[in-house]
């Protein structure tokens, strides 16, 4: 049989020591014997055992022995599966972690512990109490789900100033805390939108560009208190992240008016759901993203998901270590310019 090394098997780290993995693997091989490097290297291009253990200076039987579970593992791979590897449209990372959790790879599984804290605390003092909506008047006076339904689209381009009272109206419907309970001793909250396990890692950032009443800077959304915290982020940061979000609109020569970033709270949510963890973080985003675009359209603001957002430039911005909380969606909002 003739093989090459998988276009989706990988090396790392694990305890010390180095480990091969593939798209089959339900264990990581451990590759503590130098000669297995040195077959894995050899077979980068396709060969058949007797050609790889020559060029790895090595005896056949060893060979044999060393690549039988890394061809179990998929770490290795027949000529023609590599051929078809190669000329895929999955990327790596995509096709290792689609491979990863379903059905969820628990090899590494650690049972659950309690999560971080529902509510965060935050070292940023609260600076722009935000007026409750009239919920009252939301309920008799917003269109129908179906009618908002049909006609939410992406609206891109911004007219007049969104206003404070606006702005505080829709992080009200999307992302306000309505409840607090307390379950087997941990807290748990509610917002707007269901989230996996309850658990609603997601934050609220909001880059302001242009909103009356509201100073253009980055800001954490305390849902539980309806308020603003000042993140004391460069302005340079800030304002990158805005021409960011309209070059990916496709508008670089305009910045929104508001930009909403979604950060996770990653431990919260991998402390119970292990390998499905950063997937679920996804799944909730979309539902967010939903809600948003409802919300606005049910306002008449104008709201468009971002494709794209970088996570190094967030995490400049707001000094927070990104094992513990980053960005992994972007929404900006505006008010419509006029047709």
């Amino acid at each position: 049989m003739t093989l090459v090394v998988s276009r989706y098997a990988c090396l790392r780290a694990e305890r010390g020591r180095i480990v091969a993995e593939g798209l089959g693997a339900e264990t990581p091989v451990p590759l503590e014997d130098p000669a297995s490097l040195t077959l894995v290297t050899s077979m980068m291009e396709s060969r058949n055992l007797p050609e790889a253990a020559k060029a790895a200076g090595i005896e056949l039987g060893e060979a044999e022995r060393l690549a039988r579970p890394l061809v179990a593992a998929g770490v290795l791979v027949d000529e023609g599966e590599g051929a078809a590897e190669e000329g895929s449209v999955w990327t790596f990372h995509d096709r290792l972690i689609h491979a990863r959790t379903r059905p969820p790879d628990r090899s590494q599984w650690v049972p659950p512990r309690p999560p971080p804290p529902a509510l965060p605390q935050r070292p940023w003092r609260q600076t722009v109490p935000l007026e409750p909506p009239d919920m009252d008047a939301i309920e008799r006076d917003d269109p129908p789900l179906t009618s908002v339904q049909a006609a939410r689209t992406s609206k891109r381009v911004h007219g007049p100033p969104l206003t404070a009272s606006r702005l505080g109206e829709f992080l009200f419907r999307v992302g306000r805390v309505h409840d607090v309970w307390e379950m087997f001793g941990e807290t748990y909250v509610a917002r707007p939108y269901p989230s996996a396990g309850a658990l609603y890692e997601l934050e609220f950032y909001v880059a302001v560009g242009a909103c009356s009443d509201v100073d253009p800077g980055l800001y954490h959304y305390a849902g539980d208190h309806h308020q603003l915290a000042r993140v004391p982020a460069p302005d340079d940061d800030v304002a990158r992240l805005l021409s960011d979000a309209a070059a990916a609109m496709g508008v670089p020569t305009t910045r929104p008016q508001v930009l909403i970033v979604l950060a996770a709270r990653f431990p919260r949510i991998a402390t119970k759901y292990g390998p499905l963890a950063y997937t679920l973080v996804l799944k909730n985003v979309g539902v967010v993203m939903q809600t948003m675009y409802l919300s606005a359209t049910a306002m008449g603001l104008a709201g468009c998901a971002v494709g794209t957002g970088d996570a190094a430039m967030f995490a400049d911005a707001t000094g927070l270590p990104v094992e513990e909380e980053t960005s992994v969606g972007e929404f900006c909002l505006g008010e419509p310019a006029p047709r």
